[in-house]
């Protein structure tokens, strides 16, 4: 009888290791899929909520992220390049469509590169609460708040 107990003790032990292994791999293989949904994220919530093409929103958010970039020390733009992956190329890409050259001082100065992307002068405030709530979402309030100091 003593035999029969260490044996299903055994048998109960692997399965409740396999079983917890495999519901780990779940975990791991979800927070891998929310974590590649976070790097395509903003630029799809751009084109799906504002109803752009995917080269306004590449250009719309870069150039946002190059007036960030040209306003934040470069120690709080990095909290804000870690909010939205591939920030940097996000900007270069839209340095070619827009053609604009430096950096971009002022919000204002987002209108005239929105217009060369094909976008009304309005389309730079609905872009901007967009951004705002992604990096609240992926970068945390602290981040959120940076940003939106530079945006108002």
């Amino acid at each position: 009888m003593r035999n029969l107990k260490i044996f299903l003790f055994i048998i109960i032990s692997i399965v409740f290791s396999t079983t917890m292994n495999a519901q780990f791999d779940q975990l791991k293989n979800m927070g891998k899929k929310i974590q590649d949904n976070t790097k395509l994220g903003l630029i799809e919530s751009v084109t799906s909520q504002l109803g752009v093409t995917k080269n306004q929103a590449v250009g719309g958010v870069g150039s946002i992220l190059n007036l960030v970039k040209g306003k934040l020390s470069a120690s709080d733009f990095l909290k804000v390049a870690n909010a939205i992956p591939g920030s940097n190329d996000l900007i270069t890409s839209a340095i070619g469509l827009t053609g604009s050259k430096g950096t971009i001082g002022t919000v204002a100065a987002l209108i005239p590169l929105f217009t060369k992307l094909g976008m009304k002068s309005d389309m730079v405030n609905k872009f901007i609460p967009v951004v705002l709530s992604y990096v609240g979402a992926s970068g945390g309030n602290s981040t959120m708040n940076l940003l939106s100091a530079v945006l108002k």
